[in-house]
């Protein structure tokens, strides 16, 4: 079953908060090993907001096709 739009800002909105959270522990955390473990966290949450954010304009019919969600590496 899709997600309503309203579901989807609501996961938006959750996603920001997360991302919000974890680079304030990435600024202010000392330990290094848990400054590694939350950016590997920003990483996996920016990801999910990406597609969020498609879906979101998939449901107002906008298609960008000009940034993927998906890892390139070189």
């Amino acid at each position: 079953m899709e997600k309503t739009i309203g579901q989807l800002i609501d996961d938006l909105s959750i996603s920001n908060i997360r991302i919000w959270h974890l680079q304030d522990i990435v600024s202010a955390e000392k330990d290094d090993t848990i400054v590694a473990q939350a950016a590997k966290q920003i990483i996996t949450e920016n990801t999910f907001r990406c597609k969020l954010v498609k879906e979101i304009d998939k449901f107002f019919g906008v298609v960008d096709k000009s940034y993927s969600t998906e890892k390139t590496f070189k």
